[in-house]
């Protein structure tokens, strides 16, 4: 067997997935397989004939993982549309409701070709599931092994419980919520304390009737500012983000974003010892199956908007009176490894490209209702239905057996 990776040269933009490849390249040097030829092809805006050539000799004995960005799918695979015994991995980063042009095209090109669409998480399988007529299995983002590199000792020397939060400022992380909840909180109990970094970068809010206006930003540094015993650290590199960690007690999320696939910086922050509150929505979900993790309720507001159950959330804050202890974070630890390592995520990789994929169908009707109207004007008014058909999964989703390996 031929395992071809296909991967590009230039970093990807989004910086999760910059490390999620990497965790992958670190899961694949450890297939250690002697039936698997592992062959590694790096793209220039396609295929070159040489490529071409060995894939059509050896059609029928190989699979290819397509660890590229997704913008440059539609070029890649058509190339690769004759080629009807090749399998294919096509890995669902972030959610099928963005990116749209690229999904309307995929639809006729891979149609008829053996395709596995890979999730990171239960919920976004049954989501993919509901929008295309595809085989769909649940492989989550590994952590590579020195992500697990705890401290020896806990380095916040004072009394205060430190929580962290490390993603996106948008309207969809509710933000603003998160901040008034611990304001709330913090008056109950004074020990507390909230570091928060990440940018204000979005994609495709409008398609789900979120307004991003010009203040935004202003909006939420001022908050920032007034909030007391909470600290705006910007944009931290990796490092710096391992390191909060490392410094802290527990790790917060609150987010009902329309793209929640799984929650790479909670797995890296659960890695670390950091017992999370989440938002019951989502990627989020799967977190909740290793750990002690205290899940909020989400809440349809008007327009189909998701919101986290604010009551909940203040009681969940107020519940933290004591630092997190290293021995506790340790077992946490260790219990993330047993899901999240490169060397498990290895395991169920061997097992996929051992199997034969059926070949897609092409998407489901919901899907190609949704497509034709995305751009037309808001899809997810709620007489039009499609939102609850959708995003049924995000809200009540589990653990399904058929997503496995």
């Amino acid at each position: 067997m031929k395992l071809i990776v296909l991967k590009s040269r230039k970093e990807h933009f989004w910086g999760s997935c910059v490390h999620i490849y990497d965790a992958w390249n670190e899961g694949l040097e450890k297939l250690n397989e002697a039936d698997i030829d592992l062959i590694e092809f790096f793209e220039n805006d396609g295929f070159s004939q040489e490529q071409l050539e060995f894939l059509s000799k050896h059609e029928r004995e190989s699979v290819l993982f397509l660890k590229i960005d997704h913008l440059k799918m539609q070029n890649i695979l058509q190339q690769l549309s004759h080629l009807k015994e090749l399998r294919i991995i096509l890995p669902v980063i972030g959610n099928l409701t963005i990116e749209l042009d690229r999904w309307k095209s995929l639809d006729s090109i891979i149609k008829g070709m053996k395709v596995c669409f890979l999730s990171a998480s239960f919920r976004q399988s049954l989501q993919s599931e509901v929008l295309l007529n595809g085989f769909v299995k649940r492989l989550p983002y590994p952590i590579k092994d020195s992500g697990f590199s705890l401290n020896c000792k806990n380095e916040v020397d004072n009394e205060k419980v430190r929580i962290v939060y490390a993603g996106r400022l948008t309207p969809q992380k509710n933000i603003l919520s998160l901040l008034n909840s611990f304001t709330l909180a913090r008056r109950i109990n004074p020990k507390l304390e909230l570091k928060i970094c990440g940018n204000f970068h979005d994609r495709d809010y409008h398609l789900h009737h979120i307004n991003l206006s010009s203040n935004y930003r202003d909006t939420v540094l001022k908050t920032l500012e007034s909030c007391k015993d909470v600290t705006y650290l910007g944009n931290l590199n990796q490092d710096g983000l391992l390191d909060l960690f490392r410094s802290s007690d527990y790790q917060v999320c609150v987010g009902t974003h329309h793209d929640e696939d799984f929650g790479y910086s909670i797995a890296q922050g659960l890695a670390l010892g950091l017992d999370p509150i989440l938002t019951d929505w989502g990627g989020l979900y799967d977190h909740s199956l290793i750990s002690s993790v205290k899940m909020i309720p989400v809440d349809l507001k008007d327009e189909n908007i998701p919101f986290p159950r604010k009551a909940s959330l203040v009681k969940a804050f107020i519940a933290l009176t004591q630092k997190a202890k290293f021995e506790e974070k340790t077992k946490l630890s260790h219990k993330t490894r047993e899901s999240y390592s490169t060397m498990l995520w290895a395991k169920s990789f061997k097992k996929l490209i051992k199997i034969d994929f059926p070949r897609f169908q092409g998407i489901t009707p919901l899907f190609q209702e949704y497509l034709s109207k995305a751009y037309e004007s808001y899809p997810f008014k709620k007489e039009t239905g499609i939102y609850e058909k959708i995003y049924n999964s995000y809200l009540f989703g589990r653990d399904e057996e058929r997503f496995k390996l």
